[in-house]
């Protein structure tokens, strides 16, 4: 298929993971479309790790999101971990996960009536006000490997999570 120019798109990369129970590391942005059962409503990545030429993106939000049937307590065990965006052999940023949200979607919350116990579903309150806007964009250039790595001290227990990269795609037009 012949390109015949350039255009540039705001829209968001994404890519879920499912851990395991004792996991205190997850790759994200490494399995396409289709490998390994990998549906759309898991990723949109079309390659593994990197985008296709003439493609190349400018991140400019990350969001971090889990499945709003998260107690409580999985939602503090996953705050204290630490998500890191490495494009090429350089990390370009990391930030502890409790600063991220996933600035949209479901917030579940409730309190058993008297048993003083509570309810809660998603990171942060589902606002576009509540997005982590990088100050500089982070670029990943035609054909050029990245990953986001999230690490735990603890392991968090087994949730799907989700991280999105927010920003602008410049590919190819026809």
């Amino acid at each position: 298929m012949p390109v015949y120019g350039i255009e540039e798109v705001s829209t968001m990369l994404y890519d879920a993971v499912t851990l395991g129970a004792t996991v205190l590391q997850a790759i994200l942005f490494q399995d396409p479309l289709g490998s390994g059962g990998k549906t759309l409503y898991d990723t949109n990545m079309r390659a593994s790790g990197c985008l296709p030429l003439p493609e190349s993106f400018k991140i400019h939000v990350i969001r971090f999101s889990m499945l709003p049937d998260a107690a409580i307590t999985d939602v503090i065990a996953m705050m204290k971990g630490t998500l890191t965006v490495n494009v090429g052999h350089k990390k370009y940023h990391t930030v502890p996960l409790f600063l991220l949200s996933a600035g949209g979607g479901l917030s579940l919350q409730h309190e058993e009536a008297g048993a003083g116990t509570f309810g809660y579903g998603a990171f942060g309150f589902p606002s576009a006000t509540n997005l982590y806007v990088l100050i500089d964009p982070i670029e990943i250039g035609q054909n050029e490997s990245f990953r986001v790595e999230l690490n735990w001290p603890v392991a968090p227990g087994a949730k799907q999570l989700w991280v999105g990269l927010e920003g602008l795609h410049t590919r190819g037009t026809q």
